[in-house]
């Protein structure tokens, strides 16, 4: 198809109706499974070929007009004495939950917060967070979602660019925020659900939890805050306004300064509804453990709101280190669990699951990072020995699109697969010099169309908004993922690469995501980081880090001999790294992704002996 005819076919389909769209779905479900006839396009974004994993009766879905808050309380109407929360072996019901509330709302309002303004949320996984956030929703202001563990100084502008009146954050950060502008800053006690006996106890253990709040007028304590709102006797719920902004959380900060992106009720309900159809093994009661920080999409839609809509009793966790998660599965013995691949490597080593069965896991879904296929095969094997019958599933997104975008729902679980897009997302690939759709089967630049694509990026950075989220010349809307990969004629999409690692050595195009899956089939070898080195000759080299799975005696000329054989046997001459260096353990960010900017600057401060030069 010529390129002027496809795009006037993208501006015609375009302007169909949202009842004629999904009559075409249906349409094209039936070509994709075989039940109809006729030539597909060959184009992702046209054929939609994932629709064949989907039912005839999921076509008719469609997302909630509503608030979160709204939406929330009708999906969990029937739950009202099952128990929405775990905290500290406390037990939180809906009732309860949706009582506290409604009287943080009423707090909210009586400092002053009307609808449409952005109220400022820094706590970690407790039942606050849950609390602080519906009620912000529910009297239609927007919650601005900081981590607590930034510096000082961003956080601070994080503030103060929304204009927040009011802030609710840990009382062991409250320091952080004194050179805001904010009116008051209410302190919230990370114990603060528990019997007052047990925060005794807890705080003689760990002297970090007792704290002195600093002098400062514009400090309230939480509960004195909650006693406020009592003076506002109206209902504080607010009349739901379509496509308003209701939530800003941050990007990771991998390739710059953290970015607050704007999302709105309608993408977090839409997540809902693409959860019903996802196939995640779900019933109602039972147990999951949420891990993953409120300040994020990934953990704000995709666990505390997804999991409390569908009727999961969250054990929430407020912190969590590189190696507790099989703690922690051993302790709560859950039905779900959400992560990062690189948790599931201590989940393998955890002494205290080595005589334990895991018949109890019913999914173990992974995000955030890609799940390299050689341990992906090894982590199922090990869930298949302790009589688990769940298999590890993949999920693919990124902020700017409320984290998810597709999952490897029943069916499409293939190794090395990220899934197919959820029933309201079309996903397609762009060619990354002109910018054209690439056909099925072809390399490029990820990119995602849906309800869930942000409005936007917040303030200062809202200039750079059109970097991410591009007007095709169809006129539609779609967010690039900086990720390289294809899609299948299954519809089923796969990570190749990342587009900012790309580098070029001698004019040859270089992926380090490729090297580093193939590094990982020697059996020897745990986790692999490739990344570009800067050269006189060559303009970049490529430089591995390897971390070695415990146990391996082998000294390391050999094990790099070994990696550097099989190397040469899968890739070009190019992609083989000309440095390999065996470390002890690979440094992570705060969100235990592999961290490649510290690797980057190890390089540049080591100017240590080359362990191998590979010509």
């Amino acid at each position: 198809m010529e390129k002027k005819d496809l795009i006037e076919l993208k501006k015609e389909l375009n302007k169909l109706s949202d009842e004629e769209k999904r009559e075409r779905d249906l349409y094209l479900r039936g070509l994709a499974n075989g039940e109809l006839q006729g030539p597909p396009v060959g184009y992702a974004s046209i054929d939609k070929p994932w629709l064949k994993w989907y039912k005839e009766e999921d076509m008719s879905s469609t997302v909630p007009k509503c608030s979160i808050y709204d939406n929330m309380c009708k999906q969990t109407e029937k739950y009202g004495n099952m128990t929405a929360l775990e905290f500290g072996g406390r037990k939180i019901t809906y009732n309860e939950f949706k009582e506290k509330i409604d009287k943080v709302a009423k707090m909210l309002v009586s400092y002053g917060v009307k609808e449409g303004d952005v109220v400022s949320v820094c706590l970690p996984n407790i039942p606050e967070v849950g609390y602080i956030f519906y009620a912000i929703n529910k009297i239609g202001a927007v919650a601005n979602m900081l981590d607590p563990r930034t510096n000082e100084s961003t956080l601070v502008s994080n503030v103060n660019d929304t204009n927040s009146n009011v802030l609710l954050t840990m009382d062991t950060v409250c320091e952080k925020f004194l050179k805001t502008n904010v009116s008051h800053i209410i302190s919230v006690p990370v114990l603060n659900s528990l019997p007052t006996i047990l925060q005794k106890i807890v705080k003689l253990k760990d002297k970090s939890l007792s704290v002195e709040l600093p002098d400062d007028d514009r400090i309230i304590q939480y509960k004195s805050a909650i006693k406020n709102g009592k003076k506002i006797k109206h209902d504080v719920n607010s009349v739901y306004k379509e496509n308003a902004p209701a939530v800003i959380a941050y990007t990771g900060g991998t390739t710059g300064m953290p970015k607050g992106v704007i999302e709105t009720n309608e993408a977090f309900n839409a997540m809902i509804v693409e959860n019903k159809f996802g196939d995640y093994n779900v019933s109602c009661g039972d147990k999951c453990i949420n891990i993953a920080p409120p300040w994020t999409y990934y953990g704000l839609s995709n666990c505390f709101n997804a999991y409390l809509c569908m009727g999961v009793d969250s054990i929430l966790i407020p912190a969590l280190g590189p190696d507790d998660l099989g703690k922690l599965i051993h302790k709560y013995k859950p039905n779900h669990v959400i992560t990062v691949p690189s948790a599931l490597i201590a989940v393998m080593k955890e002494k205290q699951l080595e005589k334990e069965n895991l018949d109890y896991l019913k999914t173990i879904i992974v995000g955030a990072d890609k799940l390299d296929p050689t341990f992906e095969e090894e982590f199922n094997e090990f869930l298949k020995s302790k009589k688990s019958p769940a298999l590890v599933t993949k999920g693919y997104g990124m902020t700017e699109v409320c984290a998810a975008a597709t999952y490897t729902k029943n069916g499409t679980n293939d190794s090395g697969t990220v899934g197919v897009p959820y029933i309201f997302e079309n996903v397609s690939i762009f060619d990354i010099e002109n910018g054209d759709e690439c056909l099925i089967n072809e390399q490029g630049e990820i990119a995602i169309n849906g309800p869930k694509n942000m409005v936007g990026y917040f303030g200062s950075n809202k200039d750079k908004t059109k970097e991410v989220l591009k007007e095709h010349e169809d006129g539609s809307l779609w967010a690039h993922t900086g990720d390289i990969g294809h899609i299948d004629s299954d519809g089923k999409l796969y990570i190749d690469g990342r587009l900012k690692r790309m580098f070029v050595k001698n004019g040859f195009k270089i992926f380090p995501g490729e090297i580093e899956e193939q590094i990982l089939k020697c059996d020897k070898v745990e986790q692999a980081a490739v990344i570009s080195v800067e050269d006189e000759t060559n303009g970049f080299i490529a430089k591995a880090y390897v971390v070695l799975k415990d146990g391996v005696l082998d000294n390391n000329d050999s094990i790099i001999d070994t990696i550097n054989n099989n190397l040469k046997n899968t890739l070009y001459d190019y992609e083989i790294p000309d440095t390999i260096d065996i470390i002890e353990k690979m440094p992570l960010t705060g969100m235990n992704k592999i961290d490649y900017r510290a690797l980057e600057k190890l390089s540049k401060n080591n100017k240590c002996k080359k362990l191998t030069k590979n010509g």
